[in-house]
């Protein structure tokens, strides 16, 4: 994918490009592959400087080639670049990358084995992120702590910020069940309306069935009551002519039936 827009990039969008090469790097130095991500690390600073293009992911580009280096035992350039890293967020007062700038000098000094040093570093990561009460550097500068006053033998000392680490790393966690904990709850009532919600839906929609279906059974009803309306005017027609019809034979016969005994009053009057 970051090849892809380093390919689509072209000469265009150099800070997109910048950044595709450092998240390259990033993903080699998790794979332990050191010597790659400094390859990256150092494509993203020369197009950088190249280009002009310089913003608030520099510092973290140093760093990043600081910890490569560090990796590789290329201690004194690992040392250049994290110095470099730091004066660069000191220009810019950003007081949390200055706080995690200096937890990872102290880390370095650390392990070159230079204890004074990372202890100088770790109390300004600290001196920094009390400034803005940031908890995970607070957490992180009390580990630099303890680690650098263990590594210069006062124990003491690193017990108490052994401490201090702990309580801070236990407050995160408990901030973060706390959120976790609400996460839960807030999805819990959104759930729980959607499932009010649909209930009320579905009360909505067979009303609404119901109401069709009376509905229909009236309109038919009333289509049946009209077609037995029909049926019966037709039938009481119908009815009636019969009766007309009979009334006229009946009056047809009763003519013939004078007519007859008209002629055989006539027939006996002329046989006497």
């Amino acid at each position: 994918y970051y090849r892809e827009t380093i390919l689509l990039c072209g000469n265009r969008f150099k800070n997109i490009k910048a950044n595709a090469y450092s998240n390259i790097g990033i993903i080699h130095l998790d794979h332990d592959r050191p010597d790659s991500a400094l390859f990256y690390f150092r494509k993203n600073l020369s197009l950088r400087y190249s280009s002009g293009v310089e913003d608030a992911n520099l510092p973290v580009v140093l760093s990043n080639m600081a910890h490569a280096m560090t990796r590789l035992k290329l201690n004194d350039s690992a040392e250049y670049y994290y110095l470099m890293a730091f004066s660069m967020r000191q220009k810019s007062i950003d007081l949390r990358g200055l706080s995690i700038t200096a937890s990872g000098i102290s880390d370095f000094y650390r392990g070159v084995n230079k204890p004074e040093k990372a202890l100088v570093y770790a109390r300004i990561s600290l001196m920094y992120a009390s400034k803005i009460a940031a908890g995970n550097e607070m957490k992180d500068s009390y580990r630099a702590l303890l680690e650098s006053f263990a590594a210069v033998k006062k124990f003491d000392s690193a017990f108490y910020y052994q401490r201090m680490y702990y309580l801070w790393k236990d407050s995160l966690l408990n901030n973060e069940k706390s959120v976790e904990v609400m996460k839960k709850e807030a999805a819990f009532v959104f759930e729980k309306k959607e499932q009010d919600l649909k209930h009320e839906n579905e009360l909505k929609q067979a009303e609404l069935e119901k109401q069709k279906i009376i509905t229909t059974l009236i309109g038919g009803g009333g289509s049946i009551l009209l077609l037995l309306l029909i049926i019966a005017i037709r039938s009481y027609r119908a009815k009636q002519k019969a009766n007309r019809e009979i009334e006229h034979q009946k009056n047809i016969i009763e003519t013939k039936q004078v007519e007859i005994l008209d002629s055989i009053r006539y027939a006996k009057r002329i046989q006497q």
